[in-house]
């Protein structure tokens, strides 16, 4: 199987340890053969636990709600790929 990259570039704007943003903005990619980034469409992105989610746009980019959530762990998902978890700090 192969393995999903998440890169999260910004919680609204805030360093991580700001978990109270509204926010998460990031990038769902793999690395192909020639060490470049192929960004991901359609992968899930959930928060751990809850049915809160969204889904990567054409261009590998999501934003998702921190709103009313109490994880810090995101579940990325897409068929064929290994299902993973990113841990926000």
């Amino acid at each position: 199987m192969k393995t999903i990259i998440i890169a999260i570039l910004t919680v609204s704007g805030f360093w991580f340890s700001s978990l109270q943003a509204q926010n998460v903005v990031g990038y769902v990619f793999e690395v192909d053969g020639n060490n470049q980034r192929v960004y991901l469409p359609g992968v899930n992105i959930v928060w751990m636990g809850t049915t809160s989610g969204t889904a990567s746009d054409a261009n590998g980019r999501f934003v998702l709600s921190k709103t009313g959530i109490n994880t810090t762990r995101l579940v990325v998902s897409l068929i064929g790929y290994k299902t993973d978890t990113v841990e926000l700090k």
